[in-house]
């Protein structure tokens, strides 16, 4: 931070915040008695060892907060998370910060991506941070480099949204937030720099007060699914006398990949519904089952013959899919 915290303490009282999150802090035991902010409480997390990197999140003392921990591998994983809590009927909000360096490697992505998981699991959550993907094109959801389309994917796979649209660091969008729900953020500003900073600041609100209750909304929840009732289901239907092959057609590589190998695990670790897929496989053990990976993060200007499924599939979900020849 150096010459930034004071006028980070004005900005601060200026404004009047309720939280303040920082990427690049670069504090380290030195900086203790200096980093505290009068009516706040600070959180943060130092990167160890070498200079650079470090998060923190300044709350206003008020607000009820605690910090959680959500892996193994934090250590390695320059992030921050907090569990606000919500007022009256409010539901609690999780909210987490994070640092992702130009030159992380893939594992340390991947433990940031099993935190991400965990935290998505919350009611509410917001994500901000310097993700550090400069090659996303987030108006066609694609990107040219693996790290990044697989930050894509988990995005996807966890219900996330990113909310800003204006480039925070010449001319690209580097700095994010992302929610886990449609209109829990909103007033989103990209403006004006700390210092000498390169980075544009990222204003919003987080719009903690609805109740849990009161939405007349019916959405989806994937991750309540009853699956055993799925499974029930599944098992009624004649497949044999019903169809000759059976397509499976998924956005996630992750899965596709489980499903092709017959494996069922991504990393060593079970995918998403693992069993699901695996009863699925027992009761169609005697038909030609084909698996197709559809990418939904590769616009038409940059598909290659991997992503021609991408079409076909999408003419079969809406015509009956006897009427087309995946092959």
């Amino acid at each position: 931070m150096g010459n930034k915290q004071e006028e980070l303490e004005v900005c601060a009282r200026s404004q009047g915040h309720d939280l303040i999150a920082i990427t690049e802090t670069w504090w380290d035991s030195s900086h203790d008695w200096n980093a505290v902010m009068d009516g706040c409480v600070l959180f943060r997390r130092d990167r160890p060892a070498r200079r650079g990197g470090g998060v923190a999140l300044y709350v206003r003392e008020q607000l009820e907060c605690i910090e959680l921990r959500l892996g193994v591998d934090e250590e390695r994983v320059e992030s921050l998370w907090l569990r606000m809590k919500g007022q009256a009927n409010m539901g609690d909000t999780v909210v987490g910060v994070y640092y992702r360096p130009p030159d992380q490697e893939e594992e340390v992505d991947e433990a940031f991506y099993r935190q991400l998981e965990v935290a998505s699991q919350s009611q509410a959550l917001v994500l901000m941070g310097d993700l550090n993907h400069p090659d996303i094109c987030w108006k066609s959801n694609a990107a040219r480099h693996a790290q990044s389309r697989r930050f894509l994917q988990s995005i996807d796979d966890n219900f996330l949204t990113q909310v800003v649209e204006e480039a925070t660091r010449r001319g690209v969008l580097l700095d994010l937030v992302v929610p886990n729900k449609e209109g829990l953020v909103g007033d989103v500003k990209v403006g004006g720099s700390l210092g000498c900073s390169d980075h544009e600041m990222v204003e919003f609100r987080i719009l903690r007060g609805r109740s849990r209750a009161i939405s007349r909304i019916t959405t989806l929840d994937f991750r309540r699914a009853n699956f055993g009732l799925f499974k029930d289901l599944l098992g009624r239907i004649p497949w044999v006398r019903a169809l000759e092959v059976l397509y499976l057609c998924s956005d996630s590589r992750m899965v596709s990949n489980a499903i092709w190998k017959s494996n069922w695990q991504h990393r060593g670790k079970p995918i998403w519904a693992a069993p699901l897929w695996q009863d699925i496989a027992a009761q169609l053990e005697k038909l030609v089952v084909k698996v197709r990976h559809v990418d939904a993060h590769i616009p038409k200007n940059l598909a290659t013959e991997e992503h021609q499924n991408n079409q076909q599939v999408d003419q079969a979900a809406k015509i009956e899919v006897a009427q087309v020849d995946l092959d």
